[in-house]
């Protein structure tokens, strides 16, 4: 009787364990791919290649900075917030250190709001 008493419960609990493994029906299709939602510490909407150019103008005020590229003179406008990463060889780097004439390097979402701004040393000149 013990041993029939001790089988039955081995029995539960390894119908339990499979139980618990086991996704429900629905998730289990053949040939679909489980919806993927963006998490929150995942960006949503990345662009694909940084913006680089040179800093045309820079209000700290509206937060915001217009940068130009060299080889097309293209000039983009970008917001930056409390979250945006400043990379410069200064730790404490913030946007108002930053002004017209630097070369940046500009990561942003597709709402152009900055995630990275990199900041590039200016070239030192030969004249003392």
């Amino acid at each position: 009787m013990k041993k029939l008493m001790l089988f039955a419960i081995l029995g539960v609990f390894v119908a339990c364990f499979a139980f618990a493994q086991s996704e429900p029906p629905a998730q289990q299709q053949p040939g679909a791919y489980p919806e993927q939602h963006p998490t929150a510490s995942e960006p949503t909407h990345m662009s694909s290649a940084p913006f680089v150019g040179t800093v045309d103008t820079v209000d700290v005020t509206a937060k915001t900075i217009t940068v130009k590229t060299e080889k097309m003179g293209e000039t983009k406008t970008f917001t930056f917030d409390d979250k945006t990463k400043w990379e410069a060889k200064e730790k404490m780097f913030k946007a108002d250190n930053l002004k017209a004439g630097d070369q940046v390097t500009i990561q942003a979402d597709a709402n152009n709001l900055a995630t990275k701004i990199k900041v590039k040393e200016p070239a030192k000149s030969d004249k003392q």
